[in-house]
Parts: structure tokens; sequence; C-alpha cells
């Protein structure tokens, strides 16, 4: 089955976790954590081409927090706060993302049902 979802540019990431919403860990983000979430996803995304340690340092750094604070019109203290709630959900670690949930900038999802 194929099923096409439009997803405005600049959004490709909150459309992404939209969909996994239903899936564990995703599942249990709140709708701000999402869109922290998207947003730090984002941004590394348009820093691939650089090495993972230092392309970290710039997702979690303090300006950054600031950027995604101002653009989704919360405190930084605020995306602080969400970020250290999704390294207690597994997510992210100490400034840096869960290797086993990175998800890059992506045309096609394919899901596979395994029965329990």
């Amino acid at each position: 089955m194929n099923i096409n979802v439009k997803v405005k540019s600049g959004k490709e990431f909150e459309g992404y976790l939209r969909i996994l919403a239903s899936v564990p860990p995703f599942s249990l983000l709140r709708p701000r954590e999402l869109q922290v979430l998207a947003e730090l996803y984002a941004i590394n995304s348009e820093n691939i081409a650089i090495p993972e340690e230092t392309r970290n340092k710039i997702v979690f750094h303090k300006d950054t927090r600031q950027s995604i604070a101002d653009k989704l019109g919360i405190s930084v203290q605020s995306v602080y706060n969400i970020t250290l709630s999704l390294r207690e959900k597994g997510l992210l670690g100490d400034d840096k993302f869960n290797s086993k949930f990175v998800i890059p900038k992506l045309d096609k999802i394919t899901f596979n049902f395994i029965e329990e």
C-alpha cells in the first residue's frame, strides 16, 4: 500500500514524527517535545556533511537552543527542560542523539509489521 503525505517545506521532520507518533518511544512524546525533537533533527540534517562530534556541538549549542525557542515561541529554559525529558525517554544522550532513533531526511518510510 502506498499513501502520499503532503508535508510543508521545512516541516518534514515534524511530519515524520507525527506519522511515528503511534510507535514507541515516539508515542511517549508530548506535542511540544515532538516539535523540539523535529527541530533538532532538521538542524542535524542541515549539517549532515559535518563530522558527527562537531555536528552534535552545533545541534546542541546554547545558540541553537535559543534559535529553537524563538522559532517555537517558547523560553530557552523550556527547550532545556524538553531536551532533558527527551534524554529521559531515551531519544537523546548527553548532547547527542541516541543513534537508534536518529531520523535522516527521507522521501519514504516503510513499515514492517511483525507478529508478537
